[in-house]
């Protein structure tokens, strides 16, 4: 590792959002050296792409943030600026962020799924069973031909059959649990 790393810049911008990384490559683009990082844990600004906990935590970060204002007084850099710098004040990028609200639409635990689907099957259950009971009544009704032998019929329930193919619902638990398996992106490609 010979390689130093160079001690002088000529900018140096911080965050990786899309006007950063432009202003970045563009004073890289005609020679200028750059200092490109980021204070985020993430790369992107507000086109980042995260997992659910990275998520979580960006919501907290913005929270977080929706308050808090940055005023420091150009006073305290002044000593630090040298003959032919300028300071330049940018506002934080999540300024454009607010109103940050979480809202789930499934069930929080996978014990309450299990309840609300028992109760569900036992409705959908009632529901055949009573227009099986209807359409077995105007049968009677509408038929007055003599009925084949009971032994000739095959034997049918008056429940219709139910499919054991179940759609998968997840719960909020089942979700962080498997916080890896998901990427979303703040701006959509």
């Amino acid at each position: 590792m010979g390689d130093e790393l160079p001690a002088e810049y000529d900018i140096i911008v911080v965050g990786t959002g899309m006007t950063e990384s432009i202003v970045a490559a563009a004073a890289s683009r005609i020679g200028k050296r750059v200092l490109h990082l980021d204070s985020n844990e993430y790369y992107g600004g507000l086109w980042a792409s995260f997992n659910f906990e990275g998520l979580q935590n960006w919501i907290e970060e913005c929270r977080q943030l929706s308050g808090a204002t940055c005023d420091i007084p150009t006073e305290q850099f002044t000593s630090l600026i040298k003959e032919g710098e300028n300071l330049i004040k940018a506002n934080n990028q999540l300024s454009s962020v607010f109103n940050v609200e979480e809202k789930w639409y499934i069930v929080n635990d996978s014990t309450e799924l299990s309840e609300q689907d028992t109760k569900d099957t036992q409705t959908e259950g009632n529901q055949a069973k009573e227009s099986a009971e209807e359409t077995k009544n105007e049968g009677d009704e509408s038929t007055t031909e003599e009925k084949p032998d009971e032994s000739e019929k095959p034997e049918t329930s008056e429940e219709p059959k139910k499919s054991d193919k179940r759609v998968k619902s997840w719960s909020q638990t089942e979700v962080k649990k498997n916080y890896r398996k998901f990427n979303i992106d703040l701006a959509p490609k």
